[in-house]
């Protein structure tokens, strides 16, 4: 797993993984956060298990970020142009490690990344940097992690809702699906400046739309909200 700062091309991570599941992307990322701050957003690709490009809704990865107050961000299926930074830096990993080496275990390849990821970030010359390395222009977050991740209070006047375990919300008599990633949480209804729709919040993201006159979802692309609801 990598991670790079989108402006400094600094690699905050190169973590051996022995699957690609929820559980050590999160360490990972708890780890991260608490050394460098907290980003405003995270850029990443649809699949499992940073994102879904289909029906079966938001990830647990997803609701992760926004209960930090981190926006998720997704680059275009079946564009990794989206995320060419990190595809380049990929390549560079490619060419100057993995191809000139066996790697015979975890433990062996954690050990040759970060010799690799000192390497990147402190002596390698960045072109894109004007030929400095990423070191000398990558600066922490100023955003500390939270000690606790409290429960949102949402403002008086709003519908909340609270996200069953089949992932839906119950609304006019109908489910209306989100995700399971939102089971046990609460979502607020807020009506849209436009007459028929309803806009679904969690915590300080607006994550979907709802059409009242289709009784479904329009929209289910997250993002942030520029005041507190």
């Amino acid at each position: 797993m990598t991670v790079t700062d989108d402006m400094s091309r600094y690699s905050l991570c190169i973590s051996a993984k022995e699957n690609e599941q929820l559980k050590g992307v999160l360490g990972s990322f708890h780890s991260l956060f608490r050394e460098y701050g907290l980003p405003k957003a995270v850029l990443c690709d649809n699949g499992s298990p940073w994102g879904f490009t289909s029906v079966f809704g938001y990830t647990k990865f997803e609701v992760f970020l926004m209960d930090r107050g981190v926006l998720p961000l997704h680059g275009k299926p079946l564009h990794p142009q989206t995320q060419g930074k990190e595809e380049r830096f990929h390549r560079t990993l490619k060419s100057e490690l993995l191809r000139q080496i066996t790697i015979r275990d975890l433990l062996h390849a954690q050990a040759e990344f970060d010799a690799f990821r000192n390497m990147y970030n402190e002596e390698r010359p960045h072109c894109s940097l004007g030929y400095a390395v990423p070191a000398d222009r990558y600066r922490n977050s100023e955003r500390a992690v939270p000690e606790n991740i409290g429960e949102w209070e949402y403002p008086e006047g709003c519908v909340v809702k609270w996200v069953r375990a089949n992932g839906c919300i119950r609304f006019n008599r109908k489910d209306v699906f989100l995700s399971e990633a939102f089971y046990g949480l609460n979502v607020a209804l807020v009506e849209t400046q436009e007459d028929g729709f309803l806009d679904i919040i969690y915590r300080n993201f607006k994550i979907a739309t709802i059409d009242l006159r289709k009784g479904g979802l329009c929209s289910k692309k997250i993002t942030r909200l520029g005041k507190k609801v």
